[in-house]
């Protein structure tokens, strides 16, 4: 019968205590400029790739435009530091479109709204918190 007792406690203990907690990061996009295209996403929890190299992001995200402001929710995401980049990529090839001297045709945003000055912006200025549950508010930026 203790057997059975202790059994029972180790099996409630382990599928009740996680030592990571995994919850959701909802962003609300504000200042779509159109409702062309679809936002793309990019959650990065280092600043290696940040933000243009989405292969080094650890969760990925498409929503299709829906107004001025659209909402991208990212679930199971364990706490710790990360930083978001977002593109409006208008035409819906998957790259974000670029004038003469590079300057972006599509609009552009990271967490934080850090600012791009003579290039990207940098992970530590979109650096970002995530304990549980967080929710950002991020303005797309246009050229």
């Amino acid at each position: 019968m203790k057997i059975l007792w202790l059994y029972a406690f180790f099996h409630w203990f382990m599928n009740t205590s996680s030592p990571v907690a995994e919850s959701s990061v909802r962003v609300t996009v504000h200042n779509l400029r159109n409702e062309k295209g679809v936002i793309l996403l990019s959650l990065y929890a280092s600043g290696e790739g940040f933000p243009s190299d989405a292969s080094k992001a650890v969760k990925l995200a498409k929503v299709k435009v829906a107004g001025a402001q659209t909402e991208v929710v990212l679930e199971g995401i364990p706490a710790g530091s990360y930083a978001i980049a977002l593109l409006h990529d208008e035409n819906n090839n998957g790259k974000m479109d670029t004038g003469m001297f590079g300057i972006p045709k599509e609009g552009y945003g990271a967490s934080n709204d850090a600012k791009a000055v003579l290039g990207p912006p940098s992970f530590d200025d979109a650096r970002f918190e995530h304990k549980g549950n967080t929710h950002l508010q991020i303005k797309m930026k246009y050229f």
